[in-house]
């Protein structure tokens, strides 16, 4: 898909704001049409709905804009949707997952960061997690990788280095010693440089437009990508984020990051947005924080594994309603008095 198309769907969902109720009513009566095989126009049923209200039409041109970009996108994206199960002949698992790839759409994430997720290169990465889903693997030289939710990365060892590229999401890597006669260096890459550590443990956030490192063991040397020769040492207890021409100011470790490893997650008077952006890491479909909400402060530990328990913990122990549209769609707003 071209940068101009990129940009022209993701411009779409910047104005027009279309609520949650209203979003999901359009994508049922979408589901309902496939079902069935009926045209738009055959529909009596959905010409009187978008007739009701000017939301409703809005709405469904937006559907069916939908309907048209993803015909357009690329074939890699069409190769995961149909992973993700949308052309599954089991037809509750082809409308949960249609259901929440449109709802991800309405909520407003760009196609960009739908290509990076369905991208051929998560697709046919060498180790990957789902949404959720944390696991270890050892590489062949002893080194151990934990992968958290929704992370994919590409292994590669030759004669001359020992390379792991991260695809997506988040690593914590234990470096082994390399026995082999050259001691080949350990690198890993990100869209924004590489990393080299020295003896470490160490983890890796593959974010957007930056990529944050912290060290818990020895030392790593970051070199972004677009900055030839140049790079800093990271050391223990230290944490640094970095782009492709930047490395951001050094600050003290924070290890409550690195709590999914134990599959939790640690809030020490986080910004319950911030939390709420982690949380939203673990679990599918879109989890929406009202800005009036935003900055509620949030402390505790809470397992991963359960983000819905996670959810109404928080309504328990703060003025907030959760709003479940359906287990796709969450909002967190403040409990009205």
């Amino acid at each position: 898909m071209s940068k101009n198309n990129q940009s022209e769907l993701a411009a779409d969902f910047e104005v027009d704001i279309i609520s949650p109720s209203v979003a999901n009513q359009a994508i049922e009566w979408m589901l309902e049409l496939q079902d069935e095989g009926l045209s738009t126009e055959q529909h009596q049923p959905l010409k009187n709905w978008r007739q009701q209200d000017p939301e409703h039409e809005l709405a469904w041109q937006r559907i069916e804009h939908l309907n048209s970009k993803f015909s357009s996108l690329s074939s890699s994206v069409g190769k995961a949707v149909t992973y993700a199960g949308i052309a599954d002949n089991n037809k509750h698992s082809r409308r949960d997952s249609m259901k929440a790839l449109a709802l991800l759409l309405f909520a407003g994430s760009s196609t960009l960061l739908l290509e990076q997720k369905f991208s051929w290169q998560n697709i046919m990465a060498d180790a990957k997690t789902d949404v959720g889903q944390r696991k270890t693997i050892t590489l062949a030289d002893g080194t151990t990788v934990d992968l958290n939710t929704d992370t994919a990365i590409s292994i590669h060892f030759t004669e001359l280095e020992r390379r792991i590229r991260l695809h997506s999401g988040e690593v914590l890597i234990a470096t082994a010693k390399d026995n082999s006669i050259q001691s080949r260096p350990f690198i890993v890459e990100t869209p924004h440089g590489e990393l080299q550590p020295i003896g470490t443990k160490f983890s890796v956030y593959q974010r957007d437009k930056l990529s944050r490192l912290i060290v818990l063991e020895g030392a790593v040397e970051v070199r972004p990508k677009d900055i030839n020769g140049e790079f800093k040492t990271i050391t223990a207890q230290q944490q640094v984020s970095f782009d492709r021409s930047h490395i951001y100011a050094v600050e003290a470790a924070n290890e409550d990051s690195v709590a999914w490893r134990s599959g939790m997650i640690v809030a020490s008077g986080m910004r319950l947005a911030d939390f709420l952006a982690e949380v939203s890491r673990h679990r599918s479909g879109v989890l929406r924080c009202e800005p009036s909400a935003a900055n509620l402060r949030v402390s505790g530990t809470y397992p991963l594994d359960d983000t819905t328990l996670i959810l109404n913990s928080l309504a328990n122990t703060l003025p907030l309603d959760v709003y479940f549209l359906t287990s796709l769609w969450v909002t967190v707003k403040l409990k009205q008095t």
